[in-house]
């Protein structure tokens, strides 16, 4: 069994039209979608852990193979077929999480990050089965029914048992949590339930103490997940993965919605490095993540791929993986050596519009 960390990207479509923004607009030619589909077959690793974004169509490129019963057009039954298709290319013990959202960010065969706004494409990467000696994966997962109003008492969000029962880490493994990734669908993220989904994320992370952790996501427009030997769940509304031990690092940054242009990405990048203290992380195992919300890229900054190329100065030959969606998650934080314990409690805004959130993920020993 190996232990790497493989990423892939796949370019699906582009679109024939011009980008005015200035993005290249192209079809892509081939079959990027087998290409992807045996990429994540023959992986290196033997994945535990999964997370695949694609666009609003993957449906198109990735059909299930084992369609029954009449083609339909509603989206969440292609959904459940695209997150069926990929979890047959996995072992059965993997956990996986698919998401689709309005443009996908990876990083190509040359190692130079994409950020795809137009057109179609998936992005996934996944994590070892076998992980390196100080580092734990957690899945979580929070169904509708554990957030009935009716079911839950004022500190429901905050208790050890709604924590055992979505899988989010209690006891001493909370103590030790260095990075959460956080996906949430935009049904429950907007309108009557933004409150809900607001004051359950903002809770949970202030149980653990504010800016103790590095934490990133996105409101993506569907959700799946396929959990082990479990069938395909989309009644999730809200997943993710925390990562925690000793031979964890992370950090994430916030990209305020007035940062605009490539020197100014570039500069809060600089900034992110230093504070971060990257210079002394190892290297060849670190990843990065952004969550960019869909009225940034092309359309904030004039042209495409601004800040994946601005990452890709700052932090060069770090993979990069991510998604335009419709809102992202997340707070400022670099590690330190100290946790600060007061901020056990604090509660603190972690929905934004109209920013970018940057993760950086590492750990010491890779096998």
């Amino acid at each position: 069994k190996r232990g790497s960390v493989m990423h892939s990207f796949e370019p699906l479509k582009r679109k024939r039209k011009v980008d005015t923004r200035g993005e290249h607009s192209r079809d892509i030619s081939g079959n990027p979608a087998k290409s992807f589909a045996q990429s994540m077959k023959d992986a290196w690793a033997e994945p535990g852990y999964a997370l695949v974004f694609g666009t609003r169509l993957l449906h198109r490129y990735l059909p299930s193979p084992n369609r029954a019963g009449p083609r339909t057009r509603r989206q969440l039954e292609h959904w459940s077929e695209v997150t069926e298709r990929v979890a047959n290319l996995l072992p059965p013990p993997c956990f996986l999480l698919v998401g689709t959202a309005g443009g996908v960010i990876g990083t190509n065969d040359s190692g130079c990050p994409v950020e795809l706004e137009r057109g179609e494409g998936v992005s996934g990467v996944l994590l070892p089965a076998k992980l390196p000696e100080g580092i734990r994966v957690r899945p979580f997962m929070v169904y509708r029914d554990y957030v009935t109003r009716q079911n839950r008492p004022a500190d429901w969000f905050t208790s050890d048992m709604f924590k055992r029962l979505a899988g989010l880490p209690v006891g001493e493994e909370a103590v030790d949590v260095k990075c959460v990734l956080w996906f949430t669908v935009s049904d429950v993220a907007f309108g009557d339930n933004y409150q809900l989904m607001y004051d359950m994320v903002t809770d949970i992370v202030a149980s653990y103490g504010t800016r103790r952790f590095a934490l990133g996501g996105a409101v993506l427009e569907h959700v799946g997940v396929h959990n082990g030997p479990s069938s395909v769940d989309h009644g999730v509304m809200c997943a993710g993965l925390c990562f925690s031990g000793g031979s964890v690092r992370a950090a994430s940054k916030i990209v305020a919605p007035t940062v605009k242009g490539a020197e100014t990405v570039e500069q809060e990048l600089v900034r992110f490095r230093i504070d971060s203290g990257f210079e002394n992380w190892d290297k060849s195992c670190t990843y990065g993540f952004m969550f960019a919300c869909v009225a940034r890229g092309a359309r904030l900054h004039g042209k495409a791929n601004v800040e994946a190329n601005a990452f890709a100065r700052v932090f060069p030959d770090v993979p990069l993986m991510g998604v335009f969606g419709n809102g992202e998650i997340g707070v400022n934080y670099v590690p330190t050596d100290q946790q600060l314990e007061e901020s056990v409690g604090r509660r603190e805004n972690c929905f934004h519009g109209y920013t970018t959130v940057f993760v950086l993920l590492s750990w010491s020993k890779c096998q």
